[in-house]
């Protein structure tokens, strides 16, 4: 997790009211889906298409 990752996690718990594993879970989803969608984006930049 690097430091912009805490600081989501840090802003997602002060929303959210406390910590706790479902929290944790809704947070690591969003890493994934997030991580997936950058690589698309990269794939979609490399064959032309900038609509990623």
């Amino acid at each position: 997790m690097d430091k912009q990752d805490k600081q989501q996690g840090d802003k997602c718990v002060q929303f959210h009211g406390h910590e706790c594993p479902g929290l944790a879970i809704g947070f690591k989803a969003y890493e994934a889906v997030r991580e997936k969608k950058y690589a698309l984006t990269a794939l979609l930049t490399m064959v032309g298409d900038d609509k990623g």
